[in-house]
């Protein structure tokens, strides 16, 4: 009976437990629906578990101004939608299918963990390594917690978490403001002396502050000069207020600067032009070291890597690879990618997603879009806004049509067999990537005639073929759809978009120089115009050309646009600037454009950078008022960047700087602010508004460093010697100064320095011991070529001038160098000083075009020569013993194509066989089968290709019109020192 009883109170028990369980299990149901009633009300996303303490100021603002409907009119719909939850009605102002409002604050979390960047908060163990607290974690990050990088608790090292190339930028910057400074702080002297009654007897009185301690020469007096006629003005460009006669036009005069500068004015510019040249070059030796210094900090799959730029056609099999470089390394090999020729079916691929966003973007607010099903998603679509049916727009239908067309050409293309392009293999150790790449390094000669000869039989792949083999660039700087094109079809488009490049900034200069001659308002209307414009044609033709990296691509672009604006900002001036007005008090003055660029470039840039108009448009005014979640998100992707763009604004300000240092010294301590303040707005915006980048290798740094900041260097050589005061220095030669376009820009530049020399006093005025005749003795009233009136005196120990040709620009035949024993009549405008000091110049201008040449020469060409008959592989750095497999947050290469309007990279291979971290990225609210580019061919559209990573039953057919991507698991280690067990 006991036992009885007892069994039936513990029933009773469990049936009460029970009970009570399923009361809770309703009890929290309830609860969960209240809480996201309450959170719809509030329009807070919780996906990412973020406190208040942790978002940014903006979706702190955005959150507070949401209760208004004028700040965001999704909050009256969004409250309707939690009264229907919370009231169990299913029907939304009568309407069941109403769906639900989208939220802004979900955009903002969107925003704050898939574009902006972010680390882990915490420490991280991996079996005896360790991650430090800022390690970058992968966008939409959240098994693990992390943070917004802090603007002051982020250290420049760090930055380089975003790419060595962008570590590199700001370590570029920092280390060139204080070079620069330093120059400003040696011409000191200089800056002293034009500013002293030394220079002029008023000390620059009526100047502004910014002005003074420049060369401008606000001594000027009427000179008679019997000879000059107004001939010598009839040139462009001309100045009309330099020649002077009396109403007969019996009597010349000639407007003098009375200004002169001697040797020791001279002496500091020229000791800035050594030390320089110094700073600079010993930049670019620790420059070399930061390098390595990133790389090794940053362990990427980079590291571990190695490229087969030449495999056979047929070798699409990752397993002949895998057991190809173990028997190699004696290692094993983590991951195999092998990419195809399939360029074009991608771009095809690529068309039709566009044109499916499209169509998208014009289907009905609520309308639950299926990519699979475009013939309802046309019946849906709303009508084509008057405005796009006057720029000829294609409507839902035509849009239609076009895809349909597509997938002709794809299904066509689908049946073609694609060869392979290139090979990527990834060992688990560094040690031994480098094992296989110093045993596979051959002589280039021997890579180009394809000789077996030269490695043994068992280097080489089947035991015939010679591979060409390379560490290859981070895996988000690969181009996928660029890989596959043959050198010659690269040099060829090289040479075309030269050609285009160079057409570009004659027709610029031309534009500018034909505007100027009409009208100085025309002609800085035209220069803005070209500023505005020369960002996007350079984008324009640089897009025809191919580039298997993106930082291949960055220093193409560097350099169209750098050339383009170091002519436009620095160049045209020189030449579109009456020479004689040089110097001229005058508001429109040469000297008062240079502050007024500094000025622009000091203060407009890093403002508008903070400011972030475009983006903050979008966050808080067009994004709030989208129909829908997908395209609300569109407008959080962040304002895209360059950072072939920062590198150009960098050496612009430098040559612009070095170009007019001699005339305008304030203009170093200028630069150095502008640095400065360039350095703390971008590393703001880096962390707070722009929108992820590939990461960039140091390609452009080494360009920077290389190419044109030597080219600096001698142009201020030259220039310093313009009233014989000083010159200025760069640095020497880069990756792509192989080409020879490149060196040529170095001499370009050289010789373009070289007119500007020994021109000062800038009034084409030369001095004689004669007296004035009789007739220009007292008191005259002139008119210049504009009519103006002057009123002088003559007296009769005057001496008259006559009329030299002081503008080197125009000099036939052309003088260099230009030192004062090769410039005709230069004795009679320069002083003894001033010829002493221009002849150290002249000369050391030849030196440094000697001494450039000599470094393009060794470092690259004779490096490539070099590369002929020696391997070229070398060790860089010390390898980490820190295996692939356990290394947090590195990523594969897989085949991926950005696409504008995706916040991921469209996938082009099977993903299936490989781990989710391998990939790189994790979007929240979509499955790699959307981004999948494989499932857009109609005989895969009905293939399922991984909603769940590791299950091998859930995988692709091998087919050949795609990369194949397969990871290993690595072996077991044994002991703490990670020694490799074979």
């Amino acid at each position: 009976m006991a036992s009885e009883e007892s069994q039936e109170m513990e029933g009773s028990a469990h049936e009460v437990k029970a009970e009570v369980d399923t009361t809770k299990e309703e009890n929290e149901d309830i609860l969960a629906e209240t809480a996201t009633a309450e959170r719809l009300k509030e329009d807070l996303d919780v996906s990412y578990g973020d406190k208040p303490g942790e978002v940014t100021r903006g979706r702190l603002l955005a959150r507070y101004f949401s209760r208004f409907s004028l700040y965001n009119p999704q909050y009256q719909a969004r409250q309707k939608y939690a009264k229907a939850l919370e009231s169990g009605v299913t029907e939304v102002d009568g309407d069941e299918n109403k769906p639900k409002p989208p939220s802004l604050d979900a955009a903002w979390a969107f925003f704050e963990h898939v574009t902006l960047p972010r680390h882990f908060v915490k420490e991280v163990q991996t079996r005896g390594f360790s991650r430090d607290s800022r390690q970058k974690a992968e966008p939409g990050e959240t098994n693990e917690k992390t943070a917004l990088y802090g603007y002051f608790g982020t250290p420049g090292k760090d930055l380089a978490d975003f790419g060595v190339g962008v570590g590199l930028y700001f370590w570029t910057l920092k280390v060139l403001c204080i070079i620069i400074l330093i120059t400003g702080c040696i011409n000191i002297p200089v800056l002293m002396h034009f500013a002293s009654d030394k220079y002029t007897s008023d000390r620059q009185a009526g100047l502004s502050y910014p002005l003074k301690g420049s060369a401008i020469c606000t001594d000027q007096t009427w000179v008679a000069c019997p000879d000059c006629t107004e001939d010598d003005w009839d040139t462009f460009p001309n100045a009309k207020d330099r020649f002077a006669q009396t109403a007969d036009e019996k009597l010349s005069f000639i407007l003098v600067n009375d200004c002169s500068v001697g040797f020791n004015e001279g002496l500091f510019p020229f000791i800035s032009l050594v030390f320089l040249g110094v700073a600079i070059y010993i930049m670019d030796i620790f420059a070399e070291r930061a390098e390595v210094g990133f790389d090794e900090a940053q362990q990427t799959a980079s590291d571990y890597s190695v490229e087969v730029m030449n495999p056979p056609k047929t070798a699409n099999d990752p397993d002949e690879w895998k057991d190809f470089f173990e028997s190699i390394s004696n290692a094993h090999v983590g991951i195999v990618t092998v990419a195809l020729d399939n360029e074009h079916l991608l771009e095809i691929l690529t068309k039709r997603r566009t044109l499916v966003l499209n169509l998208e973007m014009m289907v009905r607010p609520g309308y639950e879009f299926d990519k699979h099903n475009l013939d309802d998603a046309v019946e849906n679509a709303l009508p084509l806004p008057t405005m796009k049916k006057l720029l000829c727009s294609s409507d839902a239908k035509g849009i239609h049509t076009k895809i349909s067309k597509l997938d002709a050409k794809i299904e066509e293309m689908s049946k073609q067999q694609y060869n392979v392009s290139h090979v990527f293999v990834t060992f688990e150790t560094e040690e031994a990537q480098r094992k296989a790449l110093k045993a596979l390094s051959v002589k280039r000669l021997d890579v180009w005639k394809k000789s077996s000869r030269s490695l043994a039989k068992r280097l080489l792949f089947r035991g015939s073929i010679l591979l060409d083999v390379a560490e290859p660039d981070e895996p988000s700087s690969i181009r996928w759809n660029d890989l596959d094109e043959l050198p010659m079809a690269r040099t060829i488009q090289l040479i075309v978009t030269t050609f285009l490049t160079l057409l570009f900034i004659a027709g610029g200069a031309f534009s500018i120089t034909y505007a100027f001659e009409h009208s100085a308002a025309v002609g800085g209307i035209v220069i803005k115009v070209f500023n505005t414009i020369t960002p996007q044609v350079c984008i324009f033709i640089n897009s025809f050309e191919s580039h298997g990296s993106e930082g291949s691509k960055e220093a193409s672009l560097y350099v169209k646009m750098t050339i383009f604006r170091w002519i436009n900002t620095a160049v045209i001036a020189s030449f579109i600037t009456p020479f004689s007005v040089t110097l001229s008090p005058d508001k429109g003055n040469l000297i008062n454009a240079i502050y007024a660029i500094h000025l622009s470039e000091l203060v407009i840039g890093p403002v508008l950078s903070i400011v972030d108009i475009g983006g903050n448009l979008k966050r808080h005014v067009l994004g709030p008022r989208a129909p829908d979640q997908r395209r609300m998100m569109l407008f959080f992707t962040g304002t895209v960047y360059s950072i072939a763009e920062r590198y150009t604004d960098m050496t612009k300000i430098l040559f612009l700087t070095v170009w007019y240092g001699t005339i305008y010294p304030l203009g170093f301590f200028f630069a150095a602010l502008t640095m400065f303040v360039t350095y703390l707005a971008d590393k703001y915006s880096l962390l707070r508004t722009w929108a992820p980048a590939p990461f960039i290798g140091t390609q452009i740094s080494e360009l920077s460093r290389n190419i044109f900041f030597p080219i600096t260097i001698l142009v201020y050589a030259e220039l310093g010697r313009t009233w014989a005061p000083a010159p200025f220095i760069g640095t020497q030669i880069s990756e792509l100064s192989r080409n020879i376009f490149f060196p040529i820009t170095i001499l370009v530049y050289a010789v373009v320095g070289t007119y500007l020399f020994g021109s000062f006093p800038f009034d084409n005025a030369c001095s004689t011991d004669t007296v004035v005749p009789s007739d220009y003795e007292g008191m005259h009233t002139i008119f210049d070529l504009d009519n103006e009136s002057y009123d002088i005196t003559i007296a009769a120990d005057d001496n008259v001038a006559y009329y030299c040709h002081q503008d080197l620009f125009r000099q036939n035949p052309v003088v260099f160098p230009a030192v004062p024993s090769f410039i005709e009549d230069s004795a009679n405008w320069m002083t003894s000083g001033q010829k002493d000091i221009s002849s150290i110049y002249g000369w050391s201008s030849v030196g440094a075009l000697v001494v450039i040449f000599f470094l393009v020469m060794s470092r690259d060409v004779l490096s490539f020569f070099k590369s002929l008959f020696v391997p070229p592989y070398r060790e860089s750095g010390k390898p980490t013993r820190q295996p692939f497999s356990e290394v947090e947050e590195i990523f594969a290469y897989i085949p991926q194509v950005k696409l504008a309007g995706y916040a991921f990279p469209l996938i082009a291979c099977d993903v299936s066989g490989i781990k989710e971290g391998l990939i790189g990225w994790k979007d929240q609210h979509n499955s790699y089968d959307f981004y999948n580019l494989m499932l857009d061919v109609p005989a895969l559209s009905k293939v399922k290709t991984r909603d769940v990573f590791g299950d091998d039953d859930d995988k692709y057919e091998e087919l050949p019109i795609f990369g194949t991507i397969k990871d290993y698991d690595p072996p077991e280690y044994y002991d703490e020192n990670r020694e490799y067990e074979a």
